[in-house]
């Protein structure tokens, strides 16, 4: 109890230092993802993820099921005071865990912060946890005020999945996949397949206009596609 009280009072605070490199993230949001469709879970994006170099790639939810991918850069000052109001309100001695479990099939937010000397990851479930924690949450996924433009993923892992329909689904629902003009089958795709240009600037347009229902059509066949890019993707491709 003495031990408790202790770190209660006096948290961990651990410098505010971080790896500067572009391939270390120190800070990640994330909000997923209860009971959802599998092509949802599969094309999930972090809410918010920085970089060492202040790089940010952030998702805003437009209506529905659409969103939009943005990035910038978050100046050396800016990311520094993020950081710093982590450790400040006593982020690194909070539990790993907040939440009322009586509901069942809701999405946990996380906030993962990577320091040198130390890394902490806390998830609420159902608005669990400090005041505080929502409040740092809401920083990050705000990308700490920064205005960002359009992020295009120059390559990415493509998976099409085959589905099937007793009724045709309405025309409004899905998009056609222009196989000539791509030269590229989905039925290639079905295997999972590296792709960038053209096919893959198509493809995260779909998923981006409907992560709940990423639907095309090739010829008489549909098809549902997962877009998983590398370094921002929740779930991760293989190795190229």
């Amino acid at each position: 109890a003495a031990g408790l009280a202790c770190n209660t009072l006096r948290p961990p605070r651990p410098a505010v230092e971080w790896d500067p490199s572009p391939a270390a993230v120190v800070l990640r949001a994330t909000n997923c993802c209860g009971l959802v469709p599998q092509y949802y879970a599969q094309n999930y994006l972090p809410e918010a993820q920085v970089w060492g170099d202040g790089r940010i790639v952030w998702v805003e939810s437009i209506s529905g099921p659409d969103r939009r991918v943005l990035e910038a850069t978050l100046p050396a000052g800016r990311l520094e005071a993020l950081l710093r109001a982590f450790v400040d309100n006593g982020f690194f001695g909070w539990e790993d865990l907040y939440g009322d479990f009586s509901v069942t099939d809701l999405p946990t937010k996380c906030l993962d912060v990577t320091l040198t000397s130390a890394s902490k990851s806390v998830c609420s479930y159902n608005n669990g946890g400090p005041v505080m924690y929502h409040d740092l949450y809401n920083e990050v996924v705000g990308a700490g005020g920064a205005s960002g433009v359009e992020f295009v993923p120059d390559r990415a892992y493509l998976t099409a999945y085959p589905r099937a329909f007793q009724t045709p689904p309405a025309p409004d629902s899905y998009l056609n996949w222009p196989v000539d003009s791509f030269g590229l089958s989905l039925a290639d795709a079905a295997q999972s397949i590296w792709v960038d240009g053209e096919a893959l600037a198509f493809a995260w347009r779909v998923v981006n206009a409907n992560s709940w229902a990423p639907l095309v059509r090739e010829g008489e066949a549909y098809y549902d596609l997962v877009v998983l890019v590398p370094g921002i993707s929740q779930v991760q491709p293989p190795a190229p």
